[in-house]
């Protein structure tokens, strides 16, 4: 089977199709995570569109989508930053999602891989990615990637109650 998966930049106008995979994603991965029904409609809150938009147009994010014909089926969030450690620059994964009918196909890791590529070119020798401490499949898929668990943990807050956050680390070394 020929993957006909295109990873590509976001244009403004993916904004809403990038909400509605966060959407579905939530709701499959997180209902016995959090404290509300449809997780679905916190992902709404966390990706609306226009600060989205705003994103895709500021040049020290990096977002790119998953495209499938006309359809949307993952995305993956991102920014560099300059550090005063170690002489170098890091990036952040904020969000990586796949569409739950377009998971285990490849698709999360050209998604990764089109973000690694993106930063470096930024002049990021570093990527951490954080992800929530229950989001098991996360944790794994970050794993699977090459990224490395540390010590280095967070609290995020949906739907304003605290969840822990775990964070991975890809080094790259000249």
């Amino acid at each position: 089977m020929v993957d006909r998966t295109d990873v590509r930049a976001a244009m403004t106008a993916d904004a809403a199709a990038v909400e509605s995979v966060a959407a579905a994603a939530w709701d499959h991965d997180y209902p016995a995570v959090l404290n509300r029904e449809r997780p679905g409609e916190a992902a709404r809150d966390w990706y609306d569109a226009e600060k989205l938009r705003r994103d895709i147009e500021d040049p020290a994010h990096v977002v790119r989508v998953a495209e499938r014909g006309d359809r949307i089926v993952g995305f993956v969030h991102a920014f560099a930053a300059a550090t005063d450690t170690e002489d170098r620059s890091e990036g952040s994964i904020l969000r990586l999602y796949v569409h739950p009918d377009a998971r285990e196909e490849g698709v999360g890791s050209r998604l990764l891989d089109a973000t690694r590529e993106a930063l470096a070119e930024r002049g990021c020798d570093r990527v951490r990615a954080m992800v929530l401490a229950a989001n098991e499949a996360g944790r794994a898929f970050y794993e699977a990637c090459g990224f490395a668990e540390t010590d280095e943990t967070g609290t995020t807050v949906i739907d304003g109650e605290p969840y822990d956050e775990v964070v991975f680390v890809d080094e790259r070394r000249s």
